[in-house]
């Protein structure tokens, strides 16, 4: 069995130290930018997190929360997005970005004990505290400007603090993956545990879809079976 065949391959490259595989639930993820706030919530800094020279820049690679899937409807990720969802900027002139930042705010207040990891709770008071206004009257706007033109990812850091992002502080934490809504026997471990009723879009398979390819669809209808939707049908924790 082809899964069962890749999760074993995962198994093995986890318990390499030298793999540096990112920890289920978790990825790496190339963002160019990262905003500094204090332990306030005030804002502090915007730095370029691209390394190289010209056109041969890079963004770093960070360890986040997996990334959701979003095609049609809104999903914020979590600590981490686009300046739409994350600071609730709006670059495009869009009509819900509004309802976008909340997404993020409310997404973070939900899977993650503020009161447990005081960084987060830093986050969330300068989320509250009008962030886009704090980045325009500081001393970055020539960076802010091209921020809006590209719309980019971005992390969050707290001034004097060891980690690359607050991601780094939670990488303990469970329970942030909402999709799972119930507990069955996955087929590929045969443990009880969490399904998935939507799992992360596959990129970099060749000759896929660039946007990325499901692990397991289930499009229509005709293709369910004893009311069970999407990957209920056959359930991967």
């Amino acid at each position: 069995m082809i899964l069962k065949a890749l999760y074993d391959y995962y198994q093995r490259k986890l318990a390499d130290p030298n793999s540096h595989i990112a920890p289920e639930g978790w990825e790496l993820k190339a963002i160019p930018y990262r905003i500094v706030i204090n332990k306030e919530g005030g804002f502090v800094a915007v730095e370029d997190m691209r390394e190289g020279e010209g056109k041969n820049k890079r963004a770093k690679q960070f360890l986040v929360p997996q990334s959701v899937k979003r095609t049609v409807g809104k999903n914020a990720n979590l600590l981490w997005d686009n300046i739409e969802y994350a600071l609730g900027a709006n670059p495009r002139d869009r009509d819900d970005v509004e309802e976008r930042f909340n997404l993020f705010k409310e997404k973070i207040k939900r899977e993650i004990n503020i009161e447990e990891f005081m960084n987060v709770k830093y986050l969330i008071n300068f989320l509250d505290n009008n962030p886009v206004r704090q980045i325009e009257v500081s001393g970055y706007s020539e960076l802010w400007n091209k921020i809006l033109e590209e719309n980019p990812f971005i992390v969050f850091k707290i001034e004097g603090e060891n980690h690359a992002s607050i991601c780094d502080e939670i990488t303990k934490a469970t329970g942030f993956d909402s999709q799972n809504e119930f507990e069955g026997v996955c087929l590929i471990t045969g443990n009880k545990s969490n399904i998935s009723r939507v799992h992360p879009s596959i990129k970099g398979v060749r000759g896929g879809n660039t946007q990325g390819g499901a692990l397991l669809s289930f499009n229509l209808p005709p293709f369910n079976s004893y009311g069970k939707k999407q990957n209920y049908n056959s359930p991967i924790s």
